[in-house]
């Protein structure tokens, strides 16, 4: 654990950097799984931030939608966290997605549900998007489908 720790500072840092250069007001980070990047430091550094307002994913009923980042959380029956629903439907500048792998073409695969593909599918306009993962891994060939979201950047220790 100590390892990841150490991985996920550096990620979290480079991650940091990525949207303070792109100068994102309306950033949607998440709220990590164990086997995810932990972020939630970085979280809170942006949430003092006065000029930024920071976003996590809210699931409901099969769908994805955003909410305020705000404590406290709640876990859902599928073991995620998330704060209560916020009503709004902000745009979205900056987006921070854990992914499981990537492949040629940078698309995301990630746990099979598609939620993150369905949420973007229907924005008009795509954030700046930023896959993070703790080890790179990156399929040979194209695994995924042209619905699958694309990132503009991937981030791993190592890979920036």
């Amino acid at each position: 654990m100590k390892k990841n720790r150490y991985k996920d500072k550096s990620i979290c840092k480079n991650i940091e950097q990525t949207i303070l250069k792109q100068k994102a007001t309306n950033v949607l980070l998440y709220l990590p799984m164990s086997i995810e990047v932990d972020i939630y430091k970085l979280l809170e550094k942006l949430k003092k931030i006065r000029t930024k307002n920071v976003f996590v994913p809210y699931i409901s009923g099969g769908d994805m939608s955003v909410a305020v980042y705000r404590l406290p959380t709640r876990k859902t029956k599928y073991g995620l966290r998330q704060p209560n629903r916020s009503g709004i439907k902000p745009k979205i500048h900056t987006a921070v997605v854990p992914v499981v792998a990537y492949d040629i073409t940078n698309r995301r695969i990630g746990f099979g549900k598609g939620y993150y593909d369905r949420f973007f599918a229907n924005m008009k306009t795509k954030p700046y998007i930023i896959f993070v993962q703790r080890v790179d891994c990156q399929a040979k060939g194209i695994v995924t489908n042209i619905f699958d979201i694309k990132a503009n950047k991937i981030i791993t220790k190592g890979k920036r």
